[in-house]
């Protein structure tokens, strides 16, 4: 019975831990997708320099985020998105859009991939 019982315990430590992980990404997510998405955009009407505080604030938040989400997810896929997010801002610097929004959709695109990946499923449990 107690071998029951500590087991469960532990299940349910894992099962917390892992939802604390998914907020987490979700809400790291929705703040560098915000940001982003609100860079893309000024650079659509041509305000570079407030682009390029959104990269920053973008860039912020996944790095805050990173130290946290290293418990839970591989870093080198977190260090893969650190640096296609990285890679966002200089583009603004240099007003290539085109660049920009490529590497705008990539970061995001990876996100959202982590982010599914970690969704808790019976795809994902096997």
């Amino acid at each position: 019975m107690k071998r029951l019982l500590l087991a469960s315990v532990f299940l349910a430590v894992v099962i917390t831990v892992s939802i604390i992980g998914l907020n987490l990404l979700e809400k790291t997510y929705d703040e560098v997708s915000e940001a982003l998405t609100q860079g893309k955009d000024c650079i659509a009407i041509g305000d570079y320099s407030t682009a390029e505080n959104y990269c920053d604030k973008a860039e912020k938040a996944y790095v805050k985020a990173e130290k946290y989400l290293s418990a839970f997810v591989n870093h080198s896929t977190l260090d893969e998105i650190g640096a296609e997010l990285a890679q966002v801002k200089p583009f603004t610097e240099e007003g290539e859009e085109a660049e920009f929004y490529s590497h705008c959709e990539a970061t995001l695109v990876s996100l959202k991939h982590l982010k599914n990946d970690m969704v808790i499923s019976v795809k994902n449990l096997f």
